[in-house]
C-alpha cells in the first residue's frame, strides 16, 4: 500500500477523545480507521440512494 503524508488542523479536543478509543498506536492509525469507517458510511449511503 502506498503512504501519502497527510498535514491538517483539527479539533483538539476531538482528536483527543477520538485518542481515547484506543484504535491504534499512532494518530495515523486513528485516521486511517476514520477513513476507512467514512468509506464505509458513504458507500452504503450512495448504495441505499441507487447511485453506486
Amino acid at each position: 500500500m502506498a503512504r501519502v503524508r497527510v498535514s491538517t488542523t483539527v479539533d483538539g479536543d476531538l482528536l483527543a477523545r477520538a485518542r481515547e478509543l484506543n484504535v491504534g498506536p499512532t494518530d495515523a492509525s486513528l485516521l486511517e480507521a476514520a477513513l476507512k469507517a467514512l468509506r464505509g458510511d458513504v458507500a452504503s449511503f450512495l448504495d441505499a440512494a441507487g447511485k453506486l
